[in-house]
């Protein structure tokens, strides 16, 4: 199967994208990173959705990374009854508003070694404090963690969504117009950025156990979780509107035989035509797909006489196969017209315009009584013969299948013919008493024959 693809580009934001969010029990969950973010004095942002109603005078830990030497951790945490904290190991300073409300609520620390006031925090956009340390920002080199500090402590309670770490201090305009809007590219600036757009949402998520860095390979390792029901999983995140890069609306023209699945799995097609699908992409934009399909056809119409079957299919390859016998191949049964010799349930794989397809099961029965079916319409003759043999059918035919049995039933010669002359057959058979079978459009005639 081949696709054709042409790529075009179209500006589009989606609208109230729903997205999904991770829960902390406030117990044991924490997600722990590979990498650090900005170390040393390095200029900095670190943003995020929370929602929280753990109104508590302890320590909760929303990001923290460096180590408990003075100086070297930076942390971003909830603290006295829910009050944004910003710390430097060894000094920090709070909101004055609390956020520990059970509302999503934005937040973001900025940092810029230049500045007089060298850090920024902000609560759904707006500025909340300026102002500076008296503990030297100098951030050694640790992994990330989410949830607690490095040492373990100040586990979270409430739900993060949408985490992102800059290598540059984010300007007020920057995080208060982009703060309700997820990015569907790469943004310079952007070293780690956490959509928790994974999982089902309050659904069972046994294996989403890694924290995808949609910037980078920062990936974070889940620790904990329960991962199944309404706390300690993947849970409904913050309503964003997908920004940042293109939707890409993808023509393809593709075949298929007998039936067509979209690109998104979503769809099945049985006809030719042209469809339309959406594919969410890693990073959550939607690609739009115009998916032009043409279907190719197996004519599996099979007809029963008795026990005679014909395929419908004109200009095809044929192989009879038993359905009782989980549709195991029947050697040397590989024309049009199959006539059972036991009785049981069978069907044709048809192989058609380069496709495949089995038709539908028939039963046959009545095996046995075949003494009993019209044998005036056939003459065979000489008979006795010493190998050469005439068939002539009285009632003339479009296609006919003639097959010769020993006494033991066994099939020994078979051919199909689609003249409406008399059949001339060499036969180099031992001496003995021979069944003659021929099955036509509408009837199953048998003769005895004898070589001698």
């Amino acid at each position: 199967m081949k696709s054709n693809l042409t790529l075009l580009f179209a500006l589009v934001s989606f609208l109230g994208f729903s997205q999904n969010a991770l829960h902390f029990d406030g117990i044991n969950d924490t997600i722990k990173t590979v990498n650090p973010g900005p170390i040393g004095s390095a200029n900095r942002t670190i943003e995020l959705w929370v929602k929280t109603s753990n109104s508590i005078s302890s320590q909760r830990v929303l990001v923290d990374y460096g180590t408990m030497v003075v100086g070297t951790r930076f942390t971003l945490n909830i603290i006295n009854f829910g009050k944004l904290r910003m710390e430097v190991g060894g000094n920090g300073f709070n909101s004055t508003q609390s956020i520990a409300d059970g509302n999503w609520h934005h937040v973001a620390i900025t940092y810029d070694h230049t500045a007089t006031n060298k850090f920024a925090m902000y609560i759904d956009g707006i500025l909340e404090v300026s102002q500076n340390t008296t503990v030297a920002v100098n951030t050694a080199s640790s992994p990330i963690y989410i949830g607690r500090r490095n040492d373990g402590t100040g586990i979270f309670e409430g739900t993060i969504d949408e985490l992102r770490i800059w290598n540059v201090a984010r300007t007020a305009t920057e995080i208060s117009s982009n703060m309700n809007n997820e990015f569907c590219m790469a943004t310079t600036g952007l070293v780690a950025y956490y959509d928790f757009n994974q999982g089902i949402a309050g659904g069972a998520n046994p294996t989403e156990t890694t924290l995808t860095d949609k910037a980078g390979t920062n990936n974070g390792t889940l620790a904990n979780f329960a991962l199944t029901g309404n706390t300690s999983n993947w849970v409904a995140g913050k309503s964003l509107t997908v920004v940042g890069g293109s939707s890409v609306v993808t023509q393809i023209t593709d075949s298929a035989c007998v039936s067509y699945t979209s690109p998104s799995g979503n769809h099945v097609w049985t006809a030719s035509g042209t469809y339309s699908d959406t594919l969410k992409t890693a990073g959550g934009c939607d690609s739009l797909l115009s998916v032009t399909v043409s279907i190719k056809k197996v004519n599996t119409n099979v007809l029963q006489s008795g026990a005679r079957l014909s395929a419908a299919a004109t200009g095809a390859k044929y192989q009879w196969v038993d359905c009782s016998n989980g549709f195991a191949i029947l050697p040397g049964d590989t024309f049009s017209i199959y006539t059972a010799s036991a009785n049981g349930d069978y069907a044709v794989i048809v192989t058609q315009n380069g496709c495949s397809d089995t038709s539908s099961c028939l039963t046959v029965t009545g095996i046995g009584l075949f003494e009993n079916e019209l044998n005036n319409g056939l003459s065979i003759y000489p008979n006795p013969t010493s190998g050469a043999v005439n068939l002539e059918l009285t009632n003339g035919y479009s296609k006919a299948l003639v097959e010769i049995m020993d006494v033991n039933g066994a099939r020994i010669y078979s051919g199909e013919y689609s003249n409406n002359g008399a059949i001339q057959l060499n036969l180099d058979l031992a001496k003995g008493l021979y069944q003659v079978r021929v099955s036509t459009d509408g009837e199953l005639m048998t003769k005895s024959l004898i070589i001698q």
